[in-house]
């Protein structure tokens, strides 16, 4: 640079001052910066146009012409960062902000759309004369109308005229910005390079790619549409620019420049004959905050011609001799006009109007909306009411996109996308944001079998605030939202509402069954405006008049004599259109979200005992299966792979077996069962009833249940006709095993039924009653076998001892029917039932192994069968011996089954089972002992045998007293002394026969 033209300003001043908080962080550019600057030869003339004037090219992207950024910037530049929307005070065109912040050194009008998205405020200029003076009678009718009646008249009668409403630039001043761009454009170094914006410009692209795939493919992008269809602006950068504790998502188009001493500054042309005013040095001086920029170069020049520069720092800008202003006070007009805003702008996707008038010294805040819908006569709307709710979708997308915690603040901007939008105009962003919030309530990944929802990401306390000092995002304020405040009270420090930081909405909260139905609802909510898609498609192709296409043959219906032949009927299914990709995405989607949803309610049933409603669940569940695996076919949609829709076919025939195995355990709640089953749900008969629209008539994959429920026995075999084409519907690994376990289980209950049915016939005599008695364990003895096989193959030894243990008891009872009233030996089929009793408990002692602490009970409920049941055989075969047996063969009979049974006894184990094993094992040694003692008395035969089991009966005579002494049975054991008396007095009047 030259340093006889560039100097530093004498009008800086070394006194301390207390600087202003501004940083700036850039988020996206669209040319280099800077610029490379070049300083002008003295008298140099700018009213010469450069050989590059408007050549974006030269300016690596950059316009330095006279592109102006009107229009409703603000939804463009939220839409391409959703993710600051909530999280920054204001989002704006740069130049909205600095009209704001000039509103105390200015006279001229003031007229601003504002709109409320959560805790940010877009702000966009308003052309009053543009949109109200010089569009069409019908357009923005309900608008002028107020303008005119309510602000027009009263402006007027102040003196104010129409011409002032216009917001364009005069002749001076459109000749006075020609000749700052021929200077820009003088200023551009020769060896400004054109590549590195080309680089710049495919790095955005690169980065709109990248964002771009982060979406769900199945889910639309919202369209940018604008009121004033305006052709979208394209900033030189946007910046989210810190202003003390003020954050704002701003778009800028000032030119940087730089060179070797300067790297960072920014170009200004003033004419020597004008002094430099107030609202020109705050328009520098936030220039360059907005962009962090420390320098300003002012070019001073003569009717063109090119005088001196002088460098200025930022930070001396507000103390520039002429053009003095306090930076404090601009931090408190920011401040207090943000309080203002957000403490009467509250409703959520309501437009306000903020206006003032020329020389006015009120700054007034109209809600638009509410005006709109109070004038019934005008047929047009609000025409910001799309923008506001596409915005609301693009950023609650995001934030669902980016798995944010904040689901009540997402659930709050879809719920007011939703109430803004005509679903009939807009039925893929209406159903996109119905298909988000069920997706809310129910996240895709939830695991029915223990829906554990995620909780909400509490925020920091300290950016939140009293809830009754600033309302809920949408929540309706009951006093008028109109406000106004003067212009010299934005001077004062927190003259305004103190501005509120952060305010959180309401968590998503409510029980299973609640979010489950809130997600069902909005599942039905989205197939209903599907549905509206399809109607509309059909309409509109049937009003289009059909056209022949010229060079095209017109296919006429024709068909040979010999095909006329009689074919059957065939049903043709609906075509869909599987072209429309998203359409077919989100239908399955939808579908998917209706079967997860269902599923939890259904574990949720069955986890707090609503069987029949589990039931019943179960049903739509198989139904929503089978139809969304049709449709699936007919959309040419891949849903899920062909083992994963067998296994799921499989998990959900079990929970039906399940649900009517809890049935058959909770009878007594049998009429509660049945009048749940009979309910009707309302949330899932719509989604059922959309479902036979989108694909057709099919039947029904209904469970294998008499939903009437007639007896248990009926409801036990449903049980094991749903387990048993669960395991045919090829189950997944994991699950098969279980499925094993739980028919076992039915089957088991079964046997039991039909047991108990043939206990009560016991006591019946006639023929009827022993012909029913058989049948019946003939069906229980099936079951139980079956039962001993699905337990078999699901490997679970503990339940097929239990089985085991049921059969052994079944044969136990056929014996005792076979046995005769008056006690006779022990014959025929009474014998059989109890060695077959006998081998099924031997067999469940071989299965459990030994006792362990998970088999604990049925352990010991298997060792005391068998022991009680080799007792009874014993003591019925000792005292009953069979005549065709002598003696011996009797006795060692009866002493091998009484050993068997002593072995039986568990007597180291403690328990509740120890004193029972103590009383059976000295009732047993007592057995023995007098078996032997009575052997004995008839022994003829060799003197060492005599000895040995003489020996065997004194030990089991003193075990059987010893126990009984000390299990306290008094009568017991005196009976076992007297006994032992005798036994002392045979023993000594054989010695003495024998001496």
């Amino acid at each position: 640079m030259s340093a006889d033209l560039m100097s530093p300003t004498n009008e800086s001043s070394d006194t301390p001052r207390k600087p202003i908080k501004s940083t700036a962080v850039v988020k996206l550019s669209t040319s280099e910066i800077p610029n490379n600057f070049e300083v002008l030869q003295l008298n140099t003339d700018l009213n010469e146009p450069p050989s590059n004037w408007l050549s974006t090219k030269a300016t690596n992207g950059s316009s330095f012409g006279f592109t102006n950024a009107s229009g409703f910037n603000s939804f463009r530049i939220a839409n391409m960062f959703p993710d600051c929307v909530g999280e920054v005070d204001v989002v704006s065109d740069s130049e909205n902000i600095k009209k704001l912040l000039k509103i105390p050194y200015s006279k001229g009008a003031v007229s601003m759309i504002v709109h409320r998205v959560e805790n940010t405020l877009l702000i966009d200029e308003f052309d009053i004369h543009k949109h109200l003076m010089r569009t069409a009678e019908s357009e923005w009718s309900w608008l002028r109308k107020f303008f005119v009646e309510h602000v027009m008249n009263n402006l007027s009668s102040k003196g104010f005229h129409q011409k002032d409403f216009s917001i364009g630039f005069s002749r001076d001043a459109l000749q006075e910005r020609k000749l700052v761009s021929k200077f820009l454009y003088h200023s551009l170094s020769e060896t400004n390079s054109p590549s590195n914006a080309e680089g710049c410009k495919a790095t955005k692209e690169n980065v709109e790619q990248d964002a771009a795939s982060m979406y769900w493919s199945s889910l639309p992008e919202p369209q940018l549409e604008l009121p004033d269809n305006s052709v979208g602006h394209e900033f030189a950068r946007n910046v989210v620019w810190t202003f003390e504790d003020i954050q704002m998502l701003l778009g800028t188009d000032m030119p940087i420049f730089g060179g070797d001493t300067h790297p960072c500054i920014s170009l200004r042309l003033r004419d020597m004959k004008k002094p430099i005013n107030v609202l020109t040095g705050i328009d520098y001086w936030l220039d360059n905050l907005m962009c962090n920029v420390p320098e300003v170069v002012m070019c001073c020049h003569l009717d063109g011609l090119v005088q001196k520069y002088e460098l200025i720092k930022t930070e001396d800008l507000p103390h520039l001799s002429g053009s003095k202003f306090s930076p404090k006070l601009i931090h408190d007009v920011a401040q207090n006009i943000l309080s203002f805003l957000k403490s009467n702008a509250t409703k959520a996707g309501h437009t306000y109007w903020l206006f003032k008038g020329k020389n006015e010294d009120v700054v007034k805040l109209y809600d638009l909306s509410s005006l709109c819908e109070s004038d019934t006569e005008s047929g047009d709307g609000n025409p910001f009411t799309v923008p506001v709710a596409m915005l609301l979708y693009n950023v609650a997308r995001k934030m669902k996109k980016q798995n944010s915690k904040q689901h009540g603040g997402i659930r709050v901007l879809l719920e007011h996308c939703i109430s803004l939008l005509d679903r009939e105009k807009y039925p893929k962003i209406v159903t996109s944001a119905h298909y988000m919030l069920s997706d809310l309530y129910v996240p895709a990944e939830t695991n029915p079998s223990d829906p554990a929802f995620p909780e909400e990401e509490p925020e920091d306390p300290e950016t939140l605030d009293g809830r009754d000092e600033n309302p809920e995002q949408g929540q309706e304020v009951e006093e008028d939202t109109n406000g106004n405040v003067e212009v010299g009270s934005l001077c004062w420090s927190n003259s305004c509402t103190k501005v509120q930081k952060k305010t959180q909405p309401p968590p998503l909260s409510g029980s299973i069954s609640e979010r489950c139905q809130n997600s069902l609802k909005h599942i039905a909510e989205g197939l209903y405006c599907l549905r509206q898609l399809d109607t509309r498609q059909i309409q509109k192709e049937e009003e289009e008049p059909r056209m022949a296409h010229p060079f095209t043959a017109i296919p006429m219906p024709f068909a040979s004599l010999t095909s006329m032949a009689v074919s059957p009927t065939k049903t043709e299914e609906p075509k869909i259109d599987s072209a429309n990709h998203w359409k077919a995405q989100l239908l399955t989607l939808l579908y998917e979200k209706a079967l997860l949803v269902a599923a939890v309610l259904t574990q949720h049933s069955l986890a707090t005992e609503q069987y029949g409603t589990a039931l019943r669940q179960v049903q739509v569940l198989l139904t929503l299966n089978l139809g969304l695996q049709k449709l699936s076919k007919l959309l040419g949609v891949k849903h899920g792979k062909e083992e994963d829709k067998e296994a799921t076919k499989s998990f959900l025939l079990g929970q039906a077996g399940d649900a009517c195995c809890m049935i058959v355990q909770n009878w007594s709640k049998i009429d509660q069962f049945k009048a749940d089953i009979a309910t009707k749900d309302d949330f899932i008969e719509p989604i059922l009833k959309q479902l036979q629209l989108d694909v057709g008539p099919y039947d029904d994959d209904t469970v294998p249940v008499d939903l009437d429920l007639p007896n248990v026995k009926d409801v036990l075999k449903s049980s094991i006709e749903c387990y048993k084409q669960a395991l045919n519907s090829k189950p997944a690994p994991d699950q098969f095993s279980s499925l094993c376990r739980r028919l076992g289980n039915a089957y088991n209950e079964l046997g039991v039924v039909y047991m108990t049915q043939a206990n009560t016939l016991v006591t019946g005599a006639g023929e009827k009653d022993r012909n029913e008695f058989n049948a019946l364990v003939k069906k229980s003895l099936r079951e139980l076998e079956l039962g001993i096989a699905a337990f078999e193959k699901g490997g679970d030894r503990n339940n097929l001892a239990l089985l085991l243990l049921n059969a052994g008891r079944l044969m136990r009872l056929c014996s005792f029917v076979m046995s005769p009233v008056c006690r006779t030996p022990m014959q025929g089929q009474e014998r059989n039932y109890y060695l077959k009793a006998l081998n099924y408990y031997q067999k469940a002692s071989c299965v459990l192994e030994k006792r362990c602490e998970e088999n604990e009970q049925i352990w010991d409920s298997v060792n005391w069968q068998l022991s009680t049941t080799l007792y009874n055989m014993a003591v019925i075969l000792q005292d009953y011996p069979d005549g065709n047996k002598n003696q011996q063969e009797v006795e060692k009979e009866v002493v091998e089954h009484l050993h068997k049974a002593l072995a039986s006894c568990d007597l180291s184990t403690p328990g509740r089972q120890l004193p029972m094993y103590q009383i059976r094992a000295a009732s047993l040694h007592h057995k023995l002992a007098s078996l032997y003692h009575k052997s004995l008395r008839n022994f003829v035969g060799d003197d060492q045998k005599r000895k040995w089991q003489h020996q065997l009966c004194r030990n089991h005579y003193e075990k059987a007293a010893d126990m009984y002494k000390s299990l306290e049975g008094i009568s017991e054991f005196l009976r076992v002394q007297l006994e032992r008396v005798a036994f002392a007095e045979f023993s000594a009047e054989s010695m003495c026969s024998t001496s």
